[in-house]
């Protein structure tokens, strides 16, 4: 894609909320997303609010253990990731900047998330307008994006002794 140097285009997409304590985004927790430009750009909620679609899922981690010796220890940690389910996070303020930011507050019924992705092309301007300083539209082509806070949980590595 050839975007001319005056006119905003999608630079980047990116999970920025951190997980809880747990490792996971809980009930009532905000899952942020931000998109930035390659300019400044103005949005226009008048017909619609843009929005992000989300990918969101859980995992969950399985430690397998061993006896040696009168010590129990961790031989192998093995990842499961469960359902996903999509959602919308909609646009939460930027503009006038080239860094939008879009928020989905998780429910109970989402569970523990620890996976949460946007996929390629998934901003949508539901009615609404993203544009560059001079009135027109920017280009809203991106690559995907994800955070996997169960790959960055603190998890005992295969050899850690319990004591």
């Amino acid at each position: 894609m050839t975007v001319a140097e005056d006119e905003a285009a999608v630079t980047e997409v990116l999970i920025t909320s951190s997980p809880g304590a747990d490792g996971a985004h809980g009930a009532g927790e905000e899952i942020v997303a931000t998109v930035r430009f390659s300019a400044p750009v103005t949005v226009d909620t008048a017909n619609g609010t843009p929005s992000l679609r989300l990918t969101l899922g859980g995992a969950s981690l399985q430690y397998v253990h061993r006896w040696i010796g009168e010590q129990r220890t961790v031989v192998a940690v093995r990842r499961f990731h469960g359902p996903e389910t999509e959602r919308v996070a909609v646009y939460s303020g930027g503009s006038g900047t080239s860094v939008l930011s879009f928020a989905y507050t998780v429910t109970a019924d989402d569970g523990a998330i620890t996976l949460v992705r946007a996929g390629a092309n998934s901003l949508s301007l539901n009615g609404g307008a993203v544009r560059d300083s001079n009135g027109i539209d920017a280009k809203l082509a991106h690559r995907a994006a994800s955070q996997d806070a169960s790959a960055a949980n603190d998890a005992p590595a295969p050899g850690h002794r319990d004591t």
